[in-house]
């Protein structure tokens, strides 16, 4: 069952990159290691007046990061994951898996940076089912320190701005 697991996931991944593959086919190949790089340091999303989103994200290893995230509501802490992600050379892209504190619910991604400053990714909530990408998102890099992280839901698009708050390495 494990080895099934697993060979799923590596043909999903296949899946997941081959639109992105035929699209650099004729650009350079991008350094997916060292743009994961672009994300360490603290991040800060004001979700409204009174709930406030942290990120924060180190470097573990060479092509690896860990991070952590906590939403706040009037300064009570609501929700809380930790994450672990990094560069697998084996399928070119940067696989992570995020942990909820209170309910243990993980979500497994993958993502690939398309451009220096812009990449691509899928969710899978089951990993039991990998085959069901329950989401599809994208990330761009407005500047060192604004991302916008968007995703579809019901047909329309949905954007979060973040801000770096400081720099991490």
């Amino acid at each position: 069952m494990k080895k099934l697991c697993f060979v799923s996931v590596i043909v999903l991944l296949l899946m997941a990159g081959s639109n992105g593959a035929h699209a650099q086919s004729s650009q350079k190949k991008l350094n997916q290691a060292e743009l994961l790089k672009k994300f360490f340091g603290t991040w800060k999303n004001e979700v409204s007046k009174d709930t406030i989103n942290w990120l924060e994200f180190s470097a573990y290893g060479k092509n690896a990061m860990t991070g952590s995230s906590k939403m706040k509501v009037k300064n009570k802490i609501i929700s809380q994951n930790k994450q672990l992600c990094g560069y697998d050379n084996r399928s070119g892209k940067i696989i992570g898996v995020e942990l909820d504190k209170h309910s243990g619910k993980m979500i497994f991604y993958i993502i690939e940076f398309v451009s220096e400053n812009q990449h691509e990714g899928v969710a899978i909530m089951d990993i039991t089912h990998p085959e069901k990408v329950t989401d599809k998102f994208y990330e761009v890099f407005e500047s060192p320190d604004k991302i916008v992280h968007s995703y579809f839901e019901n047909n329309k698009k949905i954007s979060t701005v973040y801000t770096r708050v400081n720099t991490k390495k």
